[in-house]
């Protein structure tokens, strides 16, 4: 009796460990046969960056993101170094070319839309836009009518609705500058852009912010 158990048992563990063995087998030709997703190179923002910040490599950091995350756009370190940022970045976002001044900020607007800077007359007014905002540009009497200028009136309506691009930081320096931006990039349509480019050689210019 005492010999037939202990038989049962030996058969027992002999089932046990070849079940262990065919369940390890399993495991090692899953984890050999599955391969983890190919990383990406990508440029996110080492840190909470604000709009205007002028990147360097401080700025930047390079890490590995699955091929499907991989948004169109993307740039290198070294296109990003020396660019400034159009809008806020947050540590951890990846850097693409709208997130930056220059061409990419048109991503998504109609076609013959361009990009326009304008120094609004008040610099302080830039102060209260951001990127995204919609305003409407306006301009005073033009200089080259005596009667427009004397008589004063209503400004004249330049572009009735243009897009906030960017709000880039001042560049131009000086004994008044203040660190604030002057400058707006707008999006206007591309038969608007002689005439806005034209009047802020002259006249001074305002914007107004539309809902």
């Amino acid at each position: 009796m005492a010999e037939r158990v202990r038989s049962q048992v030996r058969s027992h563990r002999r089932l046990v460990a070849g079940a262990l063995i065919a369940v390890a087998a399993g495991i090692a030709v899953d984890a050999a046969t599955t391969r983890p997703p190919v990383g990406v190179p990508v440029v996110t923002a080492a840190a909470d960056l604000a709009a205007g910040t002028v990147l360097s490599v401080g700025d930047l950091a390079v890490v590995e993101v699955p091929a499907d995350m991989v948004p169109n756009g993307r740039v290198s370190a070294d296109d990003a170094d020396g660019r400034s940022l159009a809008a806020p970045l947050r540590r951890g976002e990846v850097v693409t070319d709208a997130r930056l001044v220059g061409p990419g900020l048109l991503t998504g607007q109609p076609n013959g839309t361009v990009a326009v800077p304008v120094r609004p007359s008040d610099p302080a007014v830039t102060g209260l836009l951001r990127a995204g905002d919609r305003v409407r540009v306006l301009a005073g009497p033009d200089p080259a009518d005596p009667d427009a200028v004397l008589g004063g009136g209503d400004p004249a309506v330049l572009v009735p609705s243009a897009t906030v691009l960017a709000v880039p930081p001042d560049s131009a320096g000086g004994l008044l500058a203040t660190g604030a931006s002057a400058v707006l990039v707008l999006a206007v349509r591309g038969a608007d852009a002689p005439g806005l480019a034209a009047a802020g050689e002259a006249r001074w210019l305002s914007v107004a912010l539309l809902p």
